[in-house]
């Protein structure tokens, strides 16, 4: 509820006065206002009610609140924004930090600005604020801040504590790849004192990579380049994959620093065709089965185009003759083939996708097909 302080009301007069009663909680919220004359000679009150259908409050906390840091290190906070409301809010989220410091909001690693939250103590959001001191950021305390806005809105404050030893670190390189690849990561002392750094990859190229040398040591504001390598991960499909580097300090855990890009696969089709059995000989009848098995071995959705032939003059009958197939994956079915009699037939089978082509082949036996006898009877005429 707001109130000025006093009001000077002349003799026998009125005088109206505007305020605003806030409800608290839903349903009704009786208040009541008192006046009494400055020296309590006289006085009077009345009592009003608000009701209250459904109310908003939010609560931002940072944790910690307190951190130690560092010139271009990466600090991670958690931020917990709490409805305090009744009523499911949706709130709009904003970081301050100090000039040249880099401030980003992220939920499950990815960035966030807006954040629906139920309302109930136990229903708060945690979101994490990722806050980076600017490289040339000299030793003191520093204040940053989160906010949470809808209708109404909170400020969490928190404290970044920066030190003497600080390090950053950027990855550059190749943005497509296929199979392996080679990246440039530079680390930076940041720090006024002498210190070395631990490097290792993460993300999903990290089992397939090796940074040589895995560790440097570096004097006050000096930098180094090492490389990152990686292969043996031709099976990723063709997408874009993150990869990241990180710096840590040997000195202290909590100095560090790390860095990410986006790496696309290349595009690559492939295609291997498999006919079975590949030999097989039918006694009495001239259509055959095979299992025709068309594999994907590229990292792309290919549509292939099957084609067949038996020499000589056999048919070859598909199910399908377009076909698409998801990378890394096989299709399985039966094709018929078709002899006109006995003997034996070369059937080939091709898969092409315009771009990629297989085949395989087979040998169909046919035996025991009897020749149909054709009888032709001819008319007698008797002459008397």
């Amino acid at each position: 509820m707001t109130l000025p302080a006093q009001v000077t009301v002349g003799a026998n007069s009125t005088v109206n006065v505007s305020f605003t009663a806030q409800a608290v909680s839903e349903g009704a919220n009786p208040f009541t206002i008192t006046a009494l004359e400055e020296n309590s000679a006289a006085g009077g009150q009345d009592t009003a009610t608000v009701t209250g259908e459904g109310f908003q409050q939010v609560d931002v906390a940072i944790i910690p609140n307190v951190a130690l840091t560092g010139p271009g290190v990466l600090t991670p906070f958690d931020v917990l924004i709490t409805n305090l409301g009744t009523v499911p809010d949706t709130y709009d989220l904003s970081a301050s930090a100090p000039a040249g410091w880099e401030a980003a909001l992220t939920l499950f690693g990815q960035p966030i600005s807006v954040v629906d939250v139920a309302p109930g103590v136990g229903n708060g959001v945690s979101v994490q604020l990722l806050l980076t001191p600017a490289s040339d950021a000299t030793p003191g305390d520093y204040d940053f801040s989160v906010t949470a806005q809808s209708l109404v809105s909170d400020t969490g404050d928190g404290v970044a504590q920066v030190g003497n030893l600080g390090v950053s670190v950027t990855l550059s390189g190749p943005a497509q790849v296929y199979g392996s690849g080679a990246w440039q990561v530079e680390v930076t002392n940041n720090g006024a004192v002498a210190d070395t750094y631990e490097l290792t990859a993460f993300g999903p190229f990290a089992q397939f990579a090796q940074i040589t040398p895995a560790s440097v040591t570096l004097a006050p504001g000096a930098s180094q380049t090492v490389q990152l390598t990686a292969s043996g991960f031709d099976f990723f499909l063709a997408t874009e994959y993150l990869l990241g580097v990180h710096a840590r300090s040997q000195t202290q855990g909590y100095i560090q620093d790390e860095d990410t890009m986006a790496v696309a696969i290349s595009t690559v089709e492939g295609v291997v065709v498999d006919l079975q059995p590949t030999s097989q000989t039918i006694n009495g009848t001239t259509v055959a089965y095979y299992t025709l098995v068309v594999t994907n071995t590229g990292n792309v959705l290919t549509t292939f185009q099957l084609s067949g032939s038996a020499s000589p003059s056999a048919v070859v009958e598909f199910p399908v003759t377009v076909l698409p197939v998801p990378p890394r994956s096989a299709a399985v079915f039966l094709v018929a083939v078709d002899a006109p009699g006995n003997g034996t037939y070369q059937i080939t089978i091709l898969a092409d996708s315009g771009g990629v082509q297989g085949s395989d082949t087979a040998t169909l036996i046919v035996e025991g097909v009897q020749t149909p006898t054709i009888q032709i009877y001819l008319p007698v005429i008797l002459k008397d």
